[in-house]
């Protein structure tokens, strides 16, 4: 325990024992003592977050700071049992020597009142001290507060990080935080790659099971890589290509003589249906009828020639009357020429 040099007021530390603590063996860790304790009052379990927070809160710097202010709080009480003890050997003292004068008591106060001044001045140097210790200790104290709070953020995203990776980015608990985002990205980054190789092997059997497809449909061989497959089935595709085109085109110049031979009918066909109903327009009535009955004379169907027949439908096909010159066939008895028309009928006619 500290104490106050009387001399120089100052506290005074003793010095630390040194104590030497013997190595455990088997022999004294299994005892018949130790065996029957564990067995009887077994240690508790230890607290893994306890643990932590008393390693965060009592750091060897923390211990001395508490140690500093321990060490001034007794120095404070050990002066005023001084002060306590001092006052009483001297009113003990001064009844058995001095006896109760007047004198005697003067002395007693002056000595009592010079122990009380003294003792309270080393008492307030004390008490700045011990208020200036208290203060460092609970800086300290703060701060390693603080720390620890941030360390178990740390570990909970640390824990987050584990579970989300699901154990497999070789991420350790007592990794920092830093520590584990590298191997949480690392890994990410190499899943991601393995699902793009995954998916990118999928595509190619795919592809390749399609090429197969076709080769079976042809009957051929599906042996072979995805290059020897698409060799086979180019080769085929040329061939049957060959033939398509060979085909395509005989099909071709088919239809198009079929064009040709359905025009030169449609323009014949034209050509009679005209003729029939130019003929038909040009009577003087009835010539709807006629066409209907005599369609087959000009090798038509009535169904044929109905559709023109509507309307006005005589106009587009009558022929435009031509002028004819009135024929002077002589003179009447009034001497005038005597002027007739196609019909006969006369007619004045002036050249």
């Amino acid at each position: 325990m500290a104490s106050i040099d009387s001399t120089t007021g100052k506290i005074v530390t003793p010095p630390t024992p040194t104590i030497a603590i013997p190595a455990p063996t088997a022999s004294t860790v299994y005892s018949a003592p130790n065996i029957v304790q564990a067995a009887t009052s077994p240690a508790l379990p230890v607290n893994q977050a306890v643990e932590e927070y008393n390693a965060y809160m009592n750091t060897p710097e923390l211990t001395a700071a508490r140690n500093s202010v321990s060490e001034l709080q007794n120095a404070i009480n050990s002066e005023r049992a001084g002060l306590r003890n001092t006052t009483t050997g001297l009113e003990y003292q001064n009844d058995n020597a001095l006896g109760t004068t007047g004198a005697s008591m003067n002395l007693i106060g002056r000595q009592v009142g010079r122990a009380s001044e003294l003792s309270s001045n080393r008492q307030a140097a004390l008490g700045d001290q011990l208020s200036a210790a208290t203060a460092y200790l609970q800086g300290l104290e703060n701060t390693r507060k603080e720390q620890y709070q941030v360390y178990t953020q740390e570990k909970q995203r640390i824990q987050e990080l584990i579970a989300q990776t699901g154990n497999k980015a070789g991420i350790s608990p007592t990794d920092t935080y830093e520590v584990a985002v590298e191997k949480a990205y690392k890994w990410q980054e190499d899943e991601k790659k393995k699902e793009e190789k995954k998916a990118e092997e999928a595509k190619k059997d795919a592809y390749k099971e399609s090429l197969k497809k076709e080769l079976r449909a042809m009957g051929k061989s599906t042996k072979g890589s995805i290059k020897d497959l698409e060799k086979k089935l180019k080769k085929e595709n040329k061939e049957a290509y060959e033939k398509t085109k060979s085909r395509s085109d005989k099909e071709w110049e088919m239809k198009v003589a079929s064009f040709n031979k359905s025009m030169n009918d449609t323009d014949k066909k034209g050509t009679k249906i005209t003729a029939l109903l130019t003929k038909a327009a040009n009577m003087s009535s009835g010539g709807a009828e006629w066409a209907k009955k005599n369609a087959s004379l000009y090798g038509l169907k009535e169904s044929d020639v109905t559709p023109y027949l509507v309307g006005n439908w005589g106009d587009g096909y009558r022929d435009t009357p031509k002028t004819v010159a009135p024929k002077k066939i002589g003179v009447d008895s009034n001497g005038e020429d005597i002027f007739v028309d196609s019909d006969g009928n006369r007619v004045e006619w002036v050249d």
